[in-house]
């Protein structure tokens, strides 16, 4: 081997040598909180993107930058804002924001933040939130922000979602820590909030009490009493008016699920009944008819609370005038008895009773199993007899 022949092998090995270990120099480690935004110097493609691992870089050919995925935070310490009655406020509060992980959301952020750190992301995004704040701010009165503060904050996020979005960003949270002001507005609105307040919780209670087996309509007598709004908006379109003629449809069937305490019968012997009652659309044309003119304007709910009212009153009605050796001579006609008490009133409003079904009777003086006894040995000398 001549020398020129020596010298390029050994060229060729220290070269080989050199890759060898400038190679794993090449490759950056992506941390698992960031991507990687890479692109080809000169190249009109759309970048890459890689989350977590290592990728190769070659210098002069590629340019990159790492893009965190990790929460930012943005922290108002009781800027001034304007209510709508041109109130000054304080609010304190604190925006939660990410960049998105939707690969079109990605980009977007790449290509507005890139070599940018979380600091000044936050400083950017801050313009948008404080912005915004006071935007939503504007269109509320106090009031309306202390009472209605989910409402409040659901504006603010409709409001921030699609300016978020333009930068490749969304809002995880938003929290209101405090609200202030130097005229007392803040403090009025707030003592008036927990007044109603505890008297939602009074009604809540005796509602509970009420109707322990059906949540919605505690929920809707709830509202109802309270002059609740039948949502979180407090701009919504008032519920209409009972007494406007707007259609009806009167339920089909309706089960009500009754625990009578202590009702009184003719004797005075008080009964714990624990029965079940279905009602629904009388099968009469005539009284159907009557009964939607009766409850036009009302909802669905309302008229199962009507009808559970009368069926409540008219069965207790309905055991005031039995005794108990009634309700165990002959359990038919206790059963219909009550079927044509309570089935009266409700012809008044388009329905019947559809179903009943005594599931237990009983009483703390033991009448009834005495009156059992009683009617199961007379049945037992009638049959003797016959």
């Amino acid at each position: 081997m001549d020398v020129w022949g020596i010298m390029l092998f050994f060229a060729v090995a220290f070269m080989a040598g050199v890759a060898l270990l400038l190679i794993p120099s090449l490759y950056v480690t992506i941390p698992s909180s960031e991507v990687m935004f890479r692109t080809t110097r000169g190249a009109k493609n759309e970048p890459s993107l890689f989350e977590e691992g290592r990728v190769l870089i070659i210098p002069l050919y590629h340019r990159y930058s790492l893009l965190g995925m990790h929460p930012m935070r943005v922290f108002f310490n009781h800027p001034t804002f304007l209510d709508k009655n041109n109130i000054r406020l304080k609010i304190k509060i604190y925006f939660t924001f990410a960049i998105s992980n939707e690969h079109a959301s990605i980009l977007i952020a790449a290509r507005r933040f890139a070599g940018l750190n979380s600091s000044q992301i936050e400083e950017i995004a801050s313009e948008i939130f404080l912005s915004e704040l006071r935007n939503a701010v504007s269109v509320r009165s106090v009031e309306q922000i202390i009472e209605h503060r989910d409402s409040f904050i659901g504006l603010l996020y409709r409001n921030l979602d699609p300016e978020l979005n333009k930068s490749g960003l969304y809002l995880m949270n938003c929290t209101i820590a405090d609200i202030t002001d130097n005229s007392g507005h803040v403090e009025g609105a707030i003592a008036k909030k927990q007044a109603k307040d505890a008297e939602r919780e009074k009604i809540k209670s005796e509602l509970s009490d009420r109707y322990p087996h059906n949540s919605e309509l505690r929920e809707l007598l709830q509202r109802e009493l309270s002059h609740e709004p039948s949502g979180n908006d407090t701009n919504e379109t008032p519920r209409s008016a009972p007494n406007q003629q707007n259609p009806v449809e009167i339920p089909q069937h309706v089960l009500f699920k009754f625990d009578f305490k202590d009702m009184p019968t003719k004797q005075d012997i008080l009964l714990n009944i624990d029965i079940n009652i279905a009602v629904g659309a009388s099968n009469d044309p005539l009284f159907l008819q009557n009964g939607m003119k009766a409850l036009s304007g009302r909802s669905p709910l309302e008229i199962e609370q009507i009808a559970r009212d009368m069926v409540s009153q008219d069965f207790a009605s309905a055991i005031e005038m039995i005794t108990i050796e009634d309700i165990n001579r002959n359990r038919e006609w206790f059963l219909n008895h009550c079927v044509d008490i309570v089935g009266e009133r409700l012809k008044q409003i388009g329905m019947r009773v559809v179903l009943i079904k005594v599931i237990d009777i009983t009483d703390d003086s033991g009448w009834i199993e005495r009156a059992g006894q009683r009617a199961l040995a007379e049945a037992r000398r009638n049959k003797e007899r016959n």
